[in-house]
């Protein structure tokens, strides 16, 4: 498999695959499938509704006003994002996947070997394939764990994987994720 063979995840049921499992112990947690988890903020109690409200006040308070990006990227907001990636104006993630893609063995070397490698952010998975295929190919002994905001995107992006890497998604955003892999014990980079 190249990553030109990589399924668009948005070319089907943003929703497909998921199923709501039992939740851990850890009430922050909820398992989707077996290898992806979604993980739940709980640093208040405000219903969704009124987080989006509080946030939307507190940017339109600041200067300049802001917004935080995490309302971006839901399921049609990732898919519009991969779109956008895909065009020849927008130059950065072309540039990422030619970097990734001659330097994949050089920086899976840097790497070294049992750890757990985080990405922020994965969309489809194209650019760091490149990379997962190299420490796969070395058997680096490591685990994946793409964080992603996104539900849709985690059950594609695991099938086209499949059989390359140990596969641990984390749907939530940027924060949760690394918070939530800084208590366990493997190295992570």
């Amino acid at each position: 498999m190249s990553s030109a063979d990589f399924q668009n995840p948005y070319l089907h049921n943003p929703a497909a695959g998921l199923s709501a499992g039992a939740g851990h112990a850890d009430s922050d947690v909820q398992t989707l499938d077996s290898s992806i988890q979604e993980l739940m903020d709980h640093s208040n109690d405000l219903p969704g509704p009124q987080i989006f409200f509080r946030d939307v006040v507190r940017g339109l308070e600041e200067r300049p006003r802001t917004l935080p990006s995490r309302y971006f990227y839901d399921d049609r907001g990732s898919q519009l994002f991969q779109k956008i990636t895909e065009l020849p104006e927008y130059y950065p993630a072309s540039c990422e996947r030619e970097i990734l893609s001659t330097k994949a063995m050089e920086i899976s070397e840097l790497l070294g070997e049992d750890f757990g490698l985080i990405e922020l952010g994965p969309g489809d998975g194209h650019k760091s394939y490149h990379i997962l295929r190299a420490l796969a190919g070395r058997d680096a002994g490591f685990r994946y764990y793409p964080v992603d905001i996104s539900r849709g995107i985690m059950p594609p992006l695991q099938k086209n994987l499949e059989g390359l890497v140990s596969f641990h998604g984390l749907v939530g955003d940027y924060e949760a994720g690394l918070q939530y892999l800084s208590g366990r014990e493997d190295r992570h980079v």
